[in-house]
């Protein structure tokens, strides 16, 4: 009877001990997830802290000064996009009319006439540095 009493009781305790082993991994876990979102928070301060240094020093004002602080000289790029520059290349290969000389069909679509009787705007040849360059001369 004693020795039913005593393997009972070890077996109890045994069940215990395992739970509270159980238990004490879930509080690391919870302890351990807690730790990493601590870290997450402060590395996403750093890389905000870090973003906001980089866009302060790139800056247009900061940039322009680098810019012509260097010994050389810069050079405007080359064959740069210009929308409000008409270039008659443009339209001397294709079948298109420049937009000045576009016809549509009157009313009735009898006759076609220009939509427009402005002369067409002359293209920019040549240019000189840009008006940063200019101001900063």
């Amino acid at each position: 009877m004693v020795a039913k009493l005593a393997i009972t009781i070890i077996a109890i305790g045994a069940a215990f001990g395992a739970l509270l082993v159980n238990r004490q991994q879930r509080i690391d876990a919870v302890a351990e997830i807690s730790r990493s979102q601590l870290r997450m928070t402060l590395h996403d301060k750093t890389i905000s802290r870090l973003q906001a240094a980089v866009a302060e020093s790139i800056r247009p004002d900061n940039l322009k000064a680098l810019a012509f602080a260097q010994p050389w000289q810069w050079q405007q790029i080359p064959y740069r996009f210009d929308p409000f520059e008409r270039r008659p290349s443009q339209y001397a290969a294709a079948d298109i009319a420049p937009p000045t000389e576009r016809v549509a069909p009157a009313k009735g679509g009898k006759k076609l006439t220009k939509t427009s009787g402005k002369p067409a705007r002359k293209p920019i040849t040549a240019r000189t540095a840009s008006a940063t360059q200019e101001r900063s001369r």
